[in-house]
């Protein structure tokens, strides 16, 4: 009240007479400036005590303390200029320069898509050979020589401890995504880096570079014609992915060559995956031998960079599964019009994965798929879908189960520390895997050979006899045979299936077995085909192994009708072959050999035994050899006991040397905890169990799909879709160029994210208000709301600048331009330019500011005008309008020239960028400290 009133008071004592005011005393003016002054300091000291800190109090007690003693405003200024850069640069400087802490190539999320067992074969060699490191914001001197001292203590560290060569970080990444610019220092310091790896054969790679800052290391030397620069982390990933499998299949071959009976485990592996696309999906033989998945399904054919098998929000309801070549998603596809290429994929799908998981859910595709390679797929349309789901349910179950869960294996390593929280030059060793719980079904065909080796249910039985097949399931494999027959047969007088057609032929009805490896079959007719066909499905016992089983069967089954149920025959085959035995795969042998839930007689728990003993022949193949090389006598290992570079080296003939072992011993035991501190004799050894899984093929040989069933049904056929660009186009030479780095996929982005669970005691989230989606709405949100997006922000900043500049001018304006001093035209216009720049700016905000104030609905432009920051922002751009309209040089117009300091008002605007940044309130307190101070000495 009493504000308005001593307003009301000048306003008519203006308008009626000015001369009173022209006798009041210099002296009290600017006690009332000043005064009026350091009301603001202290209201901007109070609401900036939670953000300055004890140093930035003495900043401007210093500055004050310079301006009291010198008697000089400038030199305060200069003090203040000068302590302001030194803290600057003393505080960023020191800022970490890495984001997050290092990772490990292994805990970084997988590019491609492969199979559990591979994924983690190469992770387990990516952990020790690459080195990713993020770095992010402005790279000063400071931080660079953390850095780069960080990564040379660490090159130098693995060549002091001898360490092995094998282990040795060979790759270091640097991730510039998220680097905004780096010093000069700063690039010599990676300059020197990168010569010193050069020394110790390490090879320094880079993504996400911009190009100024790539030039800005090309012309430092940093960057060469031999550097790898990539687009983005992912590329890189691809590369090195590549170059693992390599090493892998090459360590492989020298595994396979240890012992005869791995070699011939592996090939026949290698043959399966081959011609049988579904090894990994439908692994029980009530899915596989229950019906002939060939029947339900088509094939297509793709061709690299041309054919689409879908567009972003389409509805498709076609399943795929990749037999040969690569499929990748991408957000973007080519534009002609745009003139854009081929942008990077999201994800890439190889072999054996199953694609459109959006299919199953009756959704819209979420993403593009483009064939990167050229090869063929496996379809199921929706009505081929609807047909198996009735017909085949089992089939149908296990391909839902594969599609979901074949992203376990892709998921980078999660660690002690979070990426996102932990920002040091620390490495976390990578967590510990059990192969026991990643790769239960196949160490568990391991343990069952072993039970059924105690029972002596592989000794060749003697000459003569056949496999006696229970009805239900000879009626299957009749089936499967049947099919297979007519889609391999020759025509002609006498129908056949040409001898070295007969192993595909086999493994089209789901039949596979080492006696396909070891002989040498003719062509064979029908029933000559469907007699081999029983042969691979059953194992052939001896009069003594099938009185042994029928005693075993006799012995659980006790007195009453000679069966037993599914619980009591569960219960016999863990206690006489292995305790770990599935329940599924009980069940599965169960179904498939004719028996009940309810009853299975002994000719049924037969024909479930022989169907077991020909599953696990390769493991027992397996184990036979370890045996050998471990130099044992005829009873079965244990699975830990471990093979060491001694014995290697007795049975390699000389083609190993003893680093070349350790190092093949190394790379196979990829589920063993990194680092981990063990004896030197376990840390060179390899358990059987973990031999059995390095012996997996990590290459196959890509082969044409089989030839479609003679039933096989139109309908449902997936269309192909023409090229999105032609195979000639120009832009994709820049694909070709990246596919030659294998430098050109992401991993699938993550499409449902379980966010962190709430905890008790947390508060709830509070809920973001719902704006309306409007130009005038995204206007007002972009001025008034720097926290709405990241060029909201930059604008705020921008205007707090000018904000700064434009006080300045107040303060530097009587310095340079004295009152008492004669006018320079010049100086005079420069300033006025000045005050009409930033009046203009200030002013066009404003109005902009006004027309949209009530787009959100919150407030109307009564409630706008009236707000104390709106009413500053008024009163800071009045002064101008009023020189323009008054010529205050005039006696009766010397009162409007108190009008000028009403600039000073654009300071409160400091206020709103004070909740943003920090730095903000202490320079307008020191610049209001400063102009009061002035103004008091200069009257």
């Amino acid at each position: 009240r009493g504000g308005a009133i001593y307003a009301l008071l000048c306003g008519a004592l203006f308008f009626w007479t000015t001369d009173l005011f022209n006798y009041l005393p210099r002296f009290f003016l600017s006690t009332l400036l000043f005064f009026a002054g350091s009301g603001f300091v202290a209201e901007n000291l109070w609401g900036s005590r939670k953000y300055m800190s004890i140093a930035e109090w003495l900043q401007i007690f210093i500055i004050l303390g310079v301006f009291i003693f010198a008697k000089s405003l400038l030199y305060a200024v200069i003090v203040g200029g000068i302590i302001t850069g030194f803290t600057f640069i003393l505080r960023y400087a020191k800022i970490p320069a890495v984001s997050g802490r290092p990772r490990r190539g292994g805990e970084e999320r997988s590019v491609e898509s492969h199979c559990l067992l591979l994924q983690r074969r190469i992770q387990h060699v990516a952990n020790h050979w690459m080195l990713v490191l993020r770095i992010r914001g402005f790279l000063f001197f400071a931080s660079a020589q953390k850095l780069t001292g960080w990564v040379t203590q660490t090159l130098d560290a693995q060549s002091s401890d001898g360490t092995p060569e094998y282990k040795r970080t060979r790759l270091v990444v640097f991730d510039c995504s998220q680097l905004d610019g780096l010093d000069a220092s700063a690039s010599k310091a990676l300059g020197k880096l990168v010569k010193h790896a050069q020394q110790l054969k390490v090879q320094i790679f880079w993504s996400g570079m911009k190009p100024d800052f790539k030039g800005q290391l090309e012309t430092c030397g940093t960057l060469s014609g031999s550097s790898r620069v990539f687009e983005n982390l992912k590329g890189v990933q691809l590369f090195v992915t590549d170059y693992i499998k390599r090493y892998i299949a090459k360590k492989q071959e020298r595994l396979v060559q240890l012992h005869p009976l791995f070699g011939l485990v592996h090939d026949a592996m290698r043959d399966q995956m081959a011609v049988e696309p579904f090894e990994d999906i439908l692994k029980l033989d009530m899915a596989r031998l229950g019906g002939c998945p060939w029947q339900y399904c088509s094939r297509m054919k793709i061709r690299a960079h041309s054919t689409v098998l879908w567009k972003a929000g389409e509805d498709r309801r076609t399943v795929f599964l990749v037999h040969s070549g690569k499929v990748g998603m991408f957000n973007d596809l080519p534009d002609e019009m745009k003139g854009s290429g081929w942008g990077t994929p999201v994800a890439v799908y190889g072999r054996g994965q199953l694609l459109n998981r959006e299919a199953l859910n009756k959704m819209p595709t979420q993403l593009n798929a483009v064939a990167l390679e050229d090869g063929e797929l496996i379809c199921w349309s929706e009505v081929q879908w609807m047909s198996m789901m009735c017909e085949q349910p089992a089939m149908v179950v296990a391909i839902i189960q594969a599609l979901l869960g074949q992203d376990i294996g892709n998921e980078g390593a999660k660690t002690e520390a979070s990426q996102d929280v932990v920002n040091e030059l620390a490495l976390v060793r990578p967590a510990a895997r059990s192969a026991s719980e990643e790769f239960q079904p196949q160490l568990q065909g391991l343990k069952t050979a072993k039970g059924l080796e105690r029972l002596g249910l592989f000794e060749p039985p003697s000459a003569g006899g056949a496999p006696r097949l229970p009805k239900p399931l000879n009626e299957r494999i009749e089936k499967g045979l049947s099919v297979a027959f007519h889609a391999y047969k020759v025509e002609g007088s006498n129908p056949h299936v040409e001898a070295e057609k007969i192993g595909e032929a086999l493994a089209y009805a789901g039949l596979y077995g080492l006696l396909l490896t070891v002989s040498t079959p003719t062509n064979l007719l029908e029933a000559e085909f469907h007699q081999l066909g029983k042969e691979v499905a059953l194992a052939r016992f001896s009069e003594q192994q099938e009185e042994k089983l029928r005693s075993l069967f006799r012995q659980s089954a006790g007195s009453g009708d000679g069966a037993m149920d599914r619980a009591d025959v569960a219960r016999l085959m863990r206690e006489s072959i292995d305790s770990g035995l599935s329940m599924d795969e009980v069940d599965d042998l169960i179904a498939l050999s004719g028996g009940s839930a309810e009853s299975i007689d002994s000719e049924a728990f037969l024909a479930m035994m022989a169907r077991l003993v020909r599953k696990r022949e390769r493991e027992w193949c397996i184990l036979k050899g370890a045996r050998q090389l471990l130099g044992a006598g005829t009873e079965a290992q244990d699975l830990s006991d471990r093979l060491t570079p001694e014995l290697l080296l007795a049975n390699a003939e000389g083609y190993l040397r003893r680093e070349e072992a350790e190092e093949l011993l190394w790379v196979s035991d990829f589920c063993r905890e990194a680092d981990a501190p063990q004896d030197e004799g376990a840390a060179q050894s390899l358990s059987i169990a973990m031999a059995a899984l390095a012996l997996w093929p990590t290459e196959v040989p890509a082969i044409r799909l089989p030839p479609a069933p003679k039933s096989t049904r139109p309908d449902g056929v997936p269309e192909i879709r023409s090229a999105v660009l032609s195979t000639g186009d120009s832009r994709n030479e820049s694909w070709h160029r990246l596919a030659i780095q294998r430098a050109m996929a992401t991993e699938e982005q993550e499409k449902v994210s379980d966010g962190p669970h709430e905890e008790e005691g947390e508060e709830e989230a509070v809920e973001k208000p719902a704006y309306p989606d409007t130009c005038p709405a995204r206007l007002h949100l972009f001025l008034d709301y720097p926290e709405s997006g990241i060029w909201a922000g930059r604008w705020s900043i921008v205007m707090g600048i000018f904000i700064m500049v434009s006080v300045l001018t107040l303060i530097l304006e009587p310095l340079i331009s004295p009152k008492d001093e004669p006018e320079d035209p010049v100086e005079k216009t420069v300033w006025a330019t000045f005050e009409a720049f930033f009046t203009g700016v200030f002013t066009l905000e404003f109005i902009v500011r006004l027309a949209v104030a009530p787009a959100l609905g919150n407030q109307t432009y009564v409630d706008f005008l009236k707000g104390p920051m709106n009413i500053c922002d008024i009163v800071a751009v009045l002064p101008w309008y009023i020189d323009i309209a008054f010529d205050t040089d005039q006696a009766e117009f010397r009162l409007f020239r108190i009008a000028r300091l009403m600039r000073l008002a654009r300071l409160v605007r400091l206020g709103r960028l004070a909740k943003r940044s920090a730095t903000f309130a202490p320079i307008a307190m020191i610049l209001v400290v400063i102009w009061g101070i002035f103004l008091k000495s200069s009257f």
